[in-house]
Order: structure tokens, then C-alpha cells, then sequence
């Protein structure tokens, strides 16, 4: 029921979790694993276990796949994760950007995993009552490739002379993206309906024009309708075998004033979808939005934002720039 002392010295820990949710994730327990030897702690023994839980908070080495989703599990139950702590995800991403995941990371390093996540949790709309056994053997699995991962993406960083931009520069990143998630963004949920209830109006006016100049009604969000409508009945140049796509209509500007429009009501349908309307779910109790901040994702090296994402909200436009 206790984690062994000798596993105190620089272990993977695994965090065994259906992975449904990025801040309230079900955790069933941690595989901790120093390569020859791996234990499984249930969460209910975890919690009873004061010396472990201490060793987490502590300075002393320790591995985790994917640090900051780590945080925001442990969290729940006030389980404070210390300094010194590696990500085993992020340097396998530093090392090849093509390890953007665990079941790549494990496949690139020659692993084979006897079970997947899916496997043991399901999915979120159809989970499964997870089997006991091969729970604990496919987080105990995952523990002791990520231990040998971790060896091997360390040489990686050292080839490569990359273990400065690990240490110095991503690596402190971590805790800043979490502390910057957990800081969450303030929205204000009357303003935010007040632009959407403008942008639906926006897009029913520039709806109605488009219907206007060709005479009837159509789908709009059909790309074979929208083509049969500028090609066809108000003979439009062609000039890309029918494509409707934003770049070919930005050449048609000048042939109609319905060019400006049907761009126009992308626009509008987009921003009321995504944001105007999209965000609202995303309002936490605390008034707030909590994305989150992809650190491995984009290969040039770039953040990304997810679940919503709050850096692809263009500013070119009033609307953008009122969201």
C-alpha cells in the first residue's frame, strides 16, 4: 500500500488516468518505475501515503510524462508536484518533433504497448469500467518504456547539443504555461453575448443579400450549391475547376459584389460559432476561460492553444477585435 524507499531516487512516475478531462481528470493511480523495479499505487492508497506525497512536493529528481497535465491532475487532490521534476514528453519532442504523443513516443523508440488507453477508459461519449488488472499493467507498461525513453532522449539532447534549450529555456516554461492556465482569462459573458447576438444579425443581413442577388435561396455552407450558384447561374470566371475556396474568391472580388459578401458571411459564421457562441461553454465557475497551452504540438517550436483556442482570433477585423 506504500511506495518503496528505493524507488525515491529519480523514478518515472506515470499518472494512470482515463485522460477524458485536461483539469479534472479521473486518476486511478501512479505507476512508479526506476527501470528494474515498477509499483502501482491505487489513488486511495496514494492518498494515505504521507512520505510519498512529500516526496512528490519535494526538490528531489523525479520523471513525469507530460509535467503540466501532471500538475493539473495532481492537483485535485492538493498533491503539489516539486522542482527538479523532468518531462520525459517534452524531451522526446525536443529530440523529434514527430513525438507529439505517447503512443508515437513509444512506437519511435521500438516499444510496443499491449493495450492502448481506448483499450482499458473507452472513449469520453462511450467509456468503459476499467479492468483492474490490465489497468495496472498497461500504466506499470508505460512506466517502465518512458524510464528507458528517458535515457535514450537524454543522450538525444546531449548529441544534439540541445540540453541548454531543455533546461534554461523549456523546461522553466512549463511551470510559467501552468501558472498561466491556472491564472485563467477573465471573459465577460454579457459582453460576449451581446457580440454574438450582433454577429448573428451581421450574418442574417448578409445572408439576405446573397439570396437577394441571386434570386432564391440556397445553402450557403455547401460547396457544391455555392459553385453551382457563381459558376453557373451568374456565370463567374472559373478559375480553379470550380473551387469556391477563400483564396479563388479573393480573384473574384471584382467581378460582383457577391464575392464580398459570401466572404463576409464566412467571416461572420465563423466568428459566431467559434467565439461568439463557441466560447461561452468554455466560462468556468470563476468567470473565467482556461485554455490550454500546447508546448509540443507545433514542430517549428511555437505555443499553440487548445480547448478553446484563444490565439486564433484574428485582430484584422472590428469583430475579431471586439472578442
Amino acid at each position: 500500500n506504500k511506495i518503496s524507499r528505493e524507488l525515491y531516487d529519480n523514478p518515472l512516475i506515470y499518472i494512470d488516468s482515463d485522460e477524458f478531462s485536461y483539469y479534472v481528470r479521473r486518476l486511478y493511480g501512479l505507476a512508479v518505475s526506476n527501470g528494474q523495479i515498477c509499483e502501482y499505487i491505487k489513488t486511495e492508497d496514494l492518498l494515505k501515503d504521507e512520505e510519498f506525497k512529500q516526496f512528490i512536493s519535494s526538490d528531489l529528481n523525479k520523471i513525469f510524462f507530460d509535467l503540466k497535465a501532471s500538475k493539473h491532475c495532481l492537483d485535485q487532490f492538493d498533491i503539489r508536484i516539486g522542482e527538479n521534476s523532468d518531462d520525459v514528453f517534452l524531451m522526446a519532442f525536443l529530440a523529434n518533433n514527430d513525438n507529439s504523443d505517447l503512443g508515437r513516443i513509444i512506437h519511435n523508440y521500438g516499444y510496443y504497448m499491449s493495450t492502448t488507453i481506448k483499450d482499458i477508459y473507452g472513449s469520453e461519449k462511450k467509456p468503459l469500467i476499467p479492468d483492474k488488472a490490465k489497468q495496472i499493467d498497461r500504466a506499470s507498461e508505460c512506466a517502465n518504456f518512458l524510464y528507458s525513453i528517458y535515457l535514450k532522449a537524454l543522450d538525444e539532447l546531449n548529441e544534439k547539443e540541445m540540453r541548454g534549450l531543455y533546461n534554461d529555456v523549456e523546461l522553466p516554461l512549463v511551470s510559467v504555461l501552468y501558472e498561466m492556465e491556472e491564472a485563467g482569462i477573465y471573459c465577460d459573458s454579457r459582453e460576449l453575448q451581446l457580440i454574438s447576438d450582433n454577429m448573428a444579425k451581421k450574418l442574417k443581413d448578409t445572408e439576405k443579400n446573397i439570396f437577394d442577388r441571386v434570386g432564391h435561396e440556397f445553402n450557403l455552407n455547401s460547396p457544391a450549391q455555392l459553385k453551382d450558384v457563381l459558376y453557373n447561374e451568374l456565370e463567374l470566371p472559373d478559375l480553379k475547376k470550380g473551387s469556391t475556396s477563400a483564396e479563388v474568391l479573393q480573384k473574384l472580388l471584382d467581378y460582383d459584389p457577391i464575392i464580398s459578401d459570401i466572404l463576409n458571411y464566412r467571416k461572420f459564421a465563423k466568428l459566431h460559432s467559434s467565439y461568439g457562441e463557441g466560447l461561452k461553454r468554455y466560462i468556468g465557475e470563476d468567470g473565467k476561460i482556461h485554455t490550454i497551452f500546447q508546448q509540443m504540438v507545433a514542430a517549428t517550436g511555437r505555443l499553440s492553444s487548445s480547448e478553446p483556442n484563444l490565439q486564433n482570433i484574428s485582430v484584422r477585423d472590428e469583430e475579431g477585435r471586439e472578442i
